[in-house]
């Protein structure tokens, strides 16, 4: 639970923090290249078992043309155990995304890939990969995944949905 509440206090933080950086461009106009912590927190759908995440990223936008983010992702999953308790199963992806800017419609389209470093119970198997197709509209992002386990023996999708700053 310690974990839970520090992660929260942190999120609650950092999405606080977000510095810029005011650059020339060739035309010599002022444009903005933005570096800060973003986060966030949703749901996740993997083998047919929903599981709450907490996203953390350091992020490096160009005003309205491409981010590139560095982040985790934190996977909860829970399962009944003996005398109607719950076990925690904690999941960590490290991830690394590219999003380009869509002017017409005003949204955000990228991929990413990601490595899980932190397995506990049967959700994913040994070297477990991820390749992220993201659609991110003001504060949602909506994750289309495909999930390769046991050094790409098994492939299966994922699905998830965050709220917070991206």
């Amino acid at each position: 639970m310690i974990h839970i509440k520090a992660l929260f206090l942190i999120g609650l933080i950092t999405l606080s923090i977000n510095s810029y950086a005011q650059v020339d461009s060739l035309e010599n106009k002022k444009s903005f290249m933005w570096i800060g912590i973003t986060g966030g927190i949703g749901g996740e759908v993997v083998k047919d078992v929903v599981s709450p995440i907490i996203k953390l990223d350091l992020r490096l936008m160009k005003e309205e043309k491409y981010k590139i983010r560095l982040g985790t992702q934190i996977n909860y999953f829970f399962e009944e155990g003996l005398n109607n308790n719950f076990n925690t199963f904690i999941n960590t992806f490290i991830s690394s995304e590219y999003l380009i800017f869509n002017k017409k419609e005003k949204d955000w389209n990228g991929l990413g890939f990601g490595y899980l470093i932190k397995n506990h119970g049967n959700y994913y198997g040994e070297n477990t990969f991820k390749i992220t197709f993201i659609k991110s509209i003001k504060t949602i992002e909506i994750k289309g995944e495909l999930i390769f386990i046991d050094n790409f023996k098994s492939v299966f999708p994922g699905f998830s949905i965050t709220f917070g700053i991206n």
